[in-house]
């Protein structure tokens, strides 16, 4: 699709740089890279940015071009738009500024002065930046907890290992309010819950292990990774941060607005410390995957090909199985996928023999097989197969409900976490 497409279909497209992170030039990088990618492919690419050096070298001298209109090969446009910056904000403050103004504005209108684009883009390397500002409006006590999740991009020198490291990826961050001095007490609670979260998928214990920093960052003062075994051995799955307050005070610092919380138990006002949490949706999909993926040899010299993946997790959750296609068997089994399909996700199959059948639900991942038999019609039980153990038993139909709540439902799985114990 990529470069034949998108030729196809010519666009106009408007990059913004954003300008949260420390190091603002890194996410420029990549946005620059893109727009060459997108030039490349035929589109029109204009980057807005308010950098006072903007990383001019990574652009090829036939894509570059200022000012309005093309030239007569497209390229890469910068357009600087300094005049909406109040001069009394600094320099940060005009960056932010800018940015959030210019990306709320633009995702609606999609017009640039006299220009008008097809589409806005805004890269952005975090997606805890928000999180910061949303503490400041909310009521809660303290000790809080605001967590998202969000497509995050980097500038990766070498993006490899499949999807371990990629510029554009999916992030899940939490950041945890707390009164200065027992930020340690919760990084060790955090730690814990964190491991506890990892281990309840059931992918193993030896294939988890911490490694707590010895070099700290400037800003924390307790850090620590989980790391997972991947194929290409142990790497970051998670990292777990007691970041002080060094984020909200320099919000403070380079927003001009006070980020102190009042508690009412002390009558004191303070600066609250930070707990953060940060995954990588695509490391723990790969770390998932990766681990539930089992070539099998059985007892009678076959073998399977099984995903053992979280039955919570898995794609399907059940398999109805009519035995054979005919006795009233394909009616009786067409009745039970409509009794759970509103409660678990199914999937019905009557093609080939039951074994093959089994098979092709152990290559999805389907955790549990039901098959309907001429013994279902007699007593109203089923056989239900269990993917990992292969082992069948005979239940009662109206029991199925339960029994598959107990393996396969978020409520059963998130219990043990609620658990103090």
């Amino acid at each position: 699709m990529h470069a034949n497409a998108c030729k196809q279909t010519m666009s106009k497209l408007l990059l913004l740089t954003t300008n949260f992170w420390p190091e603002p030039t890194g996410i420029a990088v990549y946005t620059t890279d893109l727009a060459n990618i997108l030039t490349k492919d035929g589109h029109e690419v204009a980057v807005l940015t308010s950098l006072p050096h903007y990383p001019w070298w990574r652009i090829p001298e036939e894509f570059k071009h200022m000012g309005p209109g093309q030239s007569e090969n497209g390229g890469v446009r910068v357009i600087r738009a300094r005049h909406i910056v109040p001069s009394t904000m600094n320099v940060v403050q005009r960056m932010r500024f800018e940015f959030s103004l210019w990306f709320n504005l633009l995702k609606v209108s999609k017009k640039f002065g006299a220009e008008e684009f097809d589409l806005v883009i805004a890269c952005i390397p975090t997606v805890a930046a928000g999180i910061v500002a949303k503490s400041i409006a909310t009521r809660m006590k303290i000790p809080f907890g605001i967590a998202q999740i969000g497509k995050a991009f980097r500038n990766e020198i070498v993006a490899r290992q499949f999807i371990f490291r990629m510029r554009e990826f999916e992030q899940m961050e939490m950041q945890f309010f707390v009164k200065p001095g027992e930020e340690l007490t919760w990084y060790e609670h955090w730690k814990e819950a964190r491991k506890k979260w990892h281990l309840n998928l059931g992918m193993g214990e030896g294939n988890y292990r911490f490694h707590d920093h010895i070099k700290l960052a400037h800003y924390a003062n307790a850090a620590c990774d989980i790391e997972f075994n991947f194929p290409m051995g142990f790497k970051e799955l998670e990292g777990i941060h007691s970041r002080t307050d060094f984020d909200l005070k320099q919000h403070e610092v380079h927003s001009g607005k006070k980020l102190q919380y009042f508690d009412p138990a002390t009558n004191e006002s303070y600066v609250p410390f930070v707990i953060e949490t940060s995954v990588g949706l695509d490391r723990l999909f790969l770390s998932v995957l990766t681990s539930s993926y089992q070539e099998e040899k059985l007892e009678d010299g076959s073998e399977r090909t099984v995903l053992k993946i979280p039955a919570v997790l898995a794609p399907y959750k059940i398999a109805i199985l009519p035995l054979v296609k005919k006795d009233g068997l394909p009616e009786k089994a067409q009745e039970i996928v409509e009794m759970l399909r509103f409660d678990f996700t199914t999937q019905y199959d009557e093609k080939d023999s039951i074994g093959k059948r089994y098979r092709r639900q152990d290559a999805i991942g389907t955790p549990f097989a039901i098959t309907v038999d001429h013994e279902t019609l007699e007593n109203q039980t089923v056989t239900i197969r269990n993917r990992d153990t292969m082992i069948q038993e005979r239940i009662a139909i109206d029991a199925l409900p339960s029994y598959l709540n107990t393996f396969c439902s978020w409520n059963a799985w998130l219990k043990p976490l609620m658990n103090p114990a």
